[in-house]
């Protein structure tokens, strides 16, 4: 766990999602129609040496390989740019109790144009998007998360 954020005043500690940084294991994600594009994010998030990330176009999605979340884990934070207008909805996909498949939204980023949450035509940090209150935690034990453009 590290400190990503800091640098834009958040001092919670983050575990990169697996495959997050889409250098090297990026074939753990589900890209469907998507590619992964040269250019990083210009913090340095993960390492100043990764050099991809994932394009999401419109209408598609992407979706991360199981991960466990549970209470020290309650946050979620991506960085993003886009040079036109759209979101990037966040969803949590998981199998409750009973063993059916549910999809919890966990929240969108606002792209394109400045923003209380940044101005996403150049590479910005999203808003602290919440686990912790969004699922039935004492119960999840694992899940995926799904990225789509719109």
């Amino acid at each position: 766990m590290t400190q990503a954020f800091a640098q834009f005043g958040d001092t919670a500690s983050y575990t990169l999602a697996p495959g997050g940084a889409f250098e090297g294991a990026w074939s753990t994600w589900t890209l469907g129609s998507n590619a992964l594009v040269a250019g990083n994010d210009a913090f340095y998030l993960n390492a100043a040496t990764d050099k991809q990330s994932v394009s999401i176009a419109p209408g598609t999605s992407v979706t991360s390989p199981a991960f466990c979340v549970d209470a020290t884990n309650p946050f979620l934070r991506l960085v993003t740019k886009k040079a036109t207008k759209g979101s990037i909805k966040v969803e949590a996909l998981y199998v409750d109790d009973m063993g059916a498949a549910k999809t919890q939204n966990l929240g969108s980023v606002i792209q394109g144009g400045t923003n209380a949450n940044g101005d996403y035509t150049n590479w910005a940090p999203s808003p602290v998007l919440k686990f912790g209150t969004a699922l039935p935690i004492a119960k999840f034990a694992s899940g995926t998360m799904k990225c789509s453009c719109g």
